[in-house]
C-alpha cells in the first residue's frame, strides 16, 4: 500500500520539493502515517489530502484518508504546536 499526498485544488500528486505529478506511481510514497504527520508539520503544506493506494493484479483502489484522523480528531492545522508523536499515538505504521 502506498501513502501519497494529493492537492485538493489541482488533483496532482506530491513528488518532492516543489514537484507535483498527475501520475500516482511517480508520487512520493510516505510509507507510514507517522511520516505523513511529520512531513505536514515540517512543511506546513495545506490544501492536500492523504490517499491510500492499494494495487493488486488488475485492480487499483484509491482511498482518501482524512488528515484529521492523523491528528487524533483535532482540526488539521500544520501550524499547530506540539510534537508529532503526541498527536498520533493511536495510529500504527503500515
Amino acid at each position: 500500500m502506498r501513502l501519497v499526498l494529493q492537492s485538493n485544488s489541482t488533483s496532482l500528486y506530491y513528488c518532492w520539493g516543489d514537484q507535483w505529478t498527475p501520475r500516482f506511481k511517480e508520487a512520493h510514497d510516505f510509507g507510514s502515517f507517522n511520516n505523513v504527520v511529520e512531513f505536514l508539520r515540517d512543511s506546513k503544506m495545506q490544501d492536500v489530502e492523504l490517499v491510500l493506494i492499494h494495487e493488486s493484479i488488475g485492480r487499483i483502489n484509491f482511498v482518501p484518508y482524512p488528515l484529521q484522523r492523523l491528528f487524533d480528531g483535532e482540526a488539521y492545522s500544520p501550524h499547530s504546536s506540539g510534537s508529532a508523536e503526541s498527536r498520533h499515538s493511536g495510529v500504527a505504521d503500515l
